[in-house]
């Protein structure tokens, strides 16, 4: 296992080199409400909630990429996120490009519930 992990990040390495970060969804649907376990998509396909939000993240985790995931306002009231990605070891690129969005975009920032 460990092997393939090596070989497919080896891949995604050389794809993705001289690349800056790359912008993503962070998930293939809208947030479902609070305490959901299952999900239909609009094929009508049935699947547990956490498989389907974590389906574009997961890939980056196990290739131990730097990625980082930041708010991106709403739709239809529920919270979407923008994923950045990054090349191996550059963390700090990742870093400073979330901080450049969130600081260029402030309106997609939420603000702190009220208690």
């Amino acid at each position: 296992g460990l092997r393939r992990r090596q070989e497919a990040a080896n891949r995604w390495a050389d794809w993705v080199q001289a690349a800056d970060p790359i912008s993503l969804p962070i998930a293939p649907a809208l947030a479902p409400p609070l305490g959901t376990r299952r999900f239909r998509s609009h094929t009508g396909v049935v699947e547990d909630v956490r498989a389907v939000l974590t389906r574009f993240t997961a890939p980056f985790n196990f290739l131990g990429l730097p990625a980082l995931s930041i708010p991106w306002g709403r739709l239809h009231g529920r919270p979407v996120g923008l994923q950045l990605v990054g090349r191996r070891h550059a963390d700090d690129e990742v870093l400073t490009l979330g901080e450049a969005i969130q600081a260029r975009f402030p309106e997609s920032v939420p603000g702190v519930p009220a208690p």
